[in-house]
Order: C-alpha cells, then structure tokens, then sequence
C-alpha cells in the first residue's frame, strides 16, 4: 500500500489535476477493462488446475502452457483491434490517445502477471503476489522522480519495462522453482471447461466492470481534473482494501480451493468467517484512519496543486468508495467460494442484474441530471444487494453438500 500511496501522490505532484492524469486514469480504466477479453480464456482455471494439480502434475504443466499461449494469442489480437478501431471508427481525444496508443500494450505483460500471480498463489508463493507489484511500482516512482518533465508518456514505457522485468522474475519461480515444465501445445482435455467457464466468469465480470466506463463518462463531463480527484479517492480505497484484504483472501482462495477438490465441504463455513473476522474490522479502522487524514495530509503533499475545495471533493469521493469496498470486503469471501464450487451461472445472473440496474441508473442520470454523489449511493446499494444474494445462495448451497 506505502507503494501505490506513494505513486499516486507522487503523479498528482508532478502533474496536477488536469488533463495529463485524466490521460493515465482512463488509459488505466481503458486497459483493465479490455483485459477482461483475455482473462475470459483462463480466469476459472483454478479448480481444474488444482485437480490436474494433485492427480498427474506433468497435465498440470500442460494446462498451464496451453492458458499461457492463450493469453499471447488474444492479448495481440486485442491490442491490433483496439488500433483498428481507434483509428477507422472511435475518435479519442489527442491527450488521452497519445498515452494510450503506448500503454495499450501494457494488456500483454498484464494479464500474463496476473496469471502467473494466480498460479503462484495456488502453489503457495504468497509473498510474490505482493513484491512483484512492489518491485513496478519502485521502478515507476523512480521515473517520475529523476526522468519525467511535462510529458506522461514515458510513464506508460516505464510500466511496460517495469513489468517485463517482474514477469521474468515470475517464470524462474514457475520452471524452477515449482518445477512446471513449457510444453508447446494449444490443446488440453481440460480446456474447453476452462474456457467455457472462464468466458462465463469474465463476461460476467465484464457486465460488473462496465461501472468503469460509466463512472469515466460522468466524471469526464464535469470538468478538467475531476476525473482524476474521483480517481484518486478510489485508487486509495482500492490500496487500503488490497492491503488489509488480500493477504488473506489469497490464503483463502488456495485453502479453499483445494478443500473443494478434496470435498471437504464441512470446513468450508469456519473459513469464511475467518477471513472475515480477519479483513472487515481492519478494513473499518484503516479507511477511518485515512478519511480523518485527508485534510491535513493532502494539503501538505499537493499545496501547490490542489484547493481546498478539491481536497473536499476528494474526501467526499474517497468516503463512497470506501464504503463500496467495505461491502465487497464482505462479498470476496463468498465470491470466491462460487468459483471453487463453478457457480458460474448464478455469478453471470448476478452481474447481469447489476448491468441492468447501473445502467438504467446512468440513463435516468444523463436525462434527469441528478447529483452525482447519488449515482455513487446507488453504486453501493447496487453491490449491497450482490452482497446479500451471493450470502444467501452459499449458505444454500452449502447445506445441500453437507
């Protein structure tokens, strides 16, 4: 978290709040959200590889290439129709598209990392999650630090580089560490119900994560700068909820992964409400901590670069999304136990009804013009009734396996 707070702090020094961090922010949205297209081929890998995993390791391997050049394949063919597209039929803004036309590549050495920190969280590499992020955000602090001027774009190469490098540093794990051999192969007997299920988790994650683009437009239309204020306050949410959340729930997406595939379902309710005694109350005090922190630490850091209104503004945005991720610091638990279980389907419904109702919330925004802190209101309330739905159908589903 000391990392991403650093970075951030040190991006809006450097450049304000204006047009050249309203760039980053929605290249940033912009790559996140494409790269669900490449996480629909691999995503719901977990459970199969678990099992491969335990019953024939050498299967394991194989898996693990065929994903891997799956990941290649679509990553390249996404980045040549984003150009295509940009260039034919959408008109981006100059600002946003000279950074972007660059970070757009970041697609590749993204979703390959996020893979290979998947893998490695299910063979128990748990500190690697966190020093590969480390190690890019070390690398990109020191760019903006000694080599960035009035131009962003290097940042974009610095990322790239930056995670190149970690990735290397994730394969040496892979094939000497744990061992896992690179076959040349595009076929498995496990990868149609990979993809298929993987396709489910991603197109459902993909209705959830259309909120981004949502939320872009809005903040957009409001003015220079305010894009990136929104950002900011949910960039530190999003840090504070990784580091009091995801140590944790990484345990717990490998302890409960392999108790499914062992079908130990007895074990599974005690795991949960240890994760959760073991994220929410510091979660709670954390968030508390920082908002309380906002005006003093934020006027001290951005004297030269922020009013006082937009330090309220930053504030206020910062106190809605952190309670949007308090209630998914409840829900990550019991999301993960549906992938081990493949409740695919019911995810896929769920975020469905979020689309519907996100949507329809933004149309009536657009046409009736209302505070936009109410779209943020509705956000919450919106993934409070995920919340409610995802508790209800595990404790069902759970009484039916026991």
């Amino acid at each position: 978290m000391t990392m991403v707070f650093l970075f951030l702090l040190l991006l809006g020094k450097h450049f304000g709040m204006g047009l050249k961090t309203d760039s980053y922010f929605f290249s940033l949205m912009i790559v996140n959200y494409l790269s669900y297209f490449v996480q629909a081929t691999w995503k719901a890998m977990q459970p199969y590889y678990i099992k491969e995993k335990i019953e024939n390791p050498k299967s394991a391997s194989e898996l693990y290439s065929v994903l891997l050049n799956s990941i290649l394949f679509f990553s390249v063919v996404i980045i040549l129709f984003y150009f295509l597209l940009t260039n034919t039929l959408i008109e981006l803004e100059a600002y946003q598209k000279d950074f972007l036309d660059i970070y757009i590549f970041y697609i590749l050495v993204q979703n390959i990392l996020l893979f290979n920190k998947s893998i490695l969280n299910l063979e128990k590499y748990f500190v690697s999650y966190y020093l590969v992020d480390i190690f890019i955000y070390s690398i990109n602090i020191f760019v903006l630090l000694l080599f960035l001027e009035d131009d962003i774009k290097p940042l974009a190469y610095s990322m790239i580089i930056a995670t190149t490098l970690a990735l290397l540093w994730q394969f040496y794990l892979i094939f000497n560490k744990i061992s896992i051999s690179y076959f040349f192969q595009r076929k498995h007997d496990k990868i149609k119900s990979v993809y298929k299920n993987s396709t489910k988790e991603k197109f459902s994650g993909l209705l959830y994560g259309l909120k981004e683009p949502l939320l872009a437009m809005i903040f957009l239309s409001l003015g220079e700068g305010v894009y990136s204020l929104f950002n900011y306050a949910h960039k530190f949410s999003a840090a504070i909820y990784q580091v009091t959340s995801a140590p944790v729930i990484n345990r717990f997406i490998s302890k409960i992964h392999y108790l499914v595939a062992q079908k130990n379902y007895i074990s599974i309710d005690s795991q949960i409400k240890t994760a959760l005694w073991e994220t929410v109350p510091i979660f709670i005090i954390s968030i508390i901590a920082f908002y309380l922190s906002i005006p003093f630490s934020m006027s001290l850091f951005f004297a030269d670069t922020l009013t006082t209104q937009q330090i309220n503004q930053m504030q206020n945005f910062y106190l809605y999304m952190s309670i949007f991720y308090l209630v998914i610091s409840f829900e990550a638990p019991f999301a993960t136990t549906f992938s081990a279980f493949k409740l695919f389907n019911y995810k896929l419904l769920l975020n469905g009804l979020f689309f519907l109702f996100i949507c329809s919330i933004y149309l009536l925004f657009k046409l009736s013009s209302f505070d936009y802190y109410i779209y943020l209101l509705i956000l919450i309330l919106a993934q409070t009734t995920n919340l409610l739905l995802y508790v209800n159908k595990s404790k069902k589903y759970l009484k039916e396996k026991l």
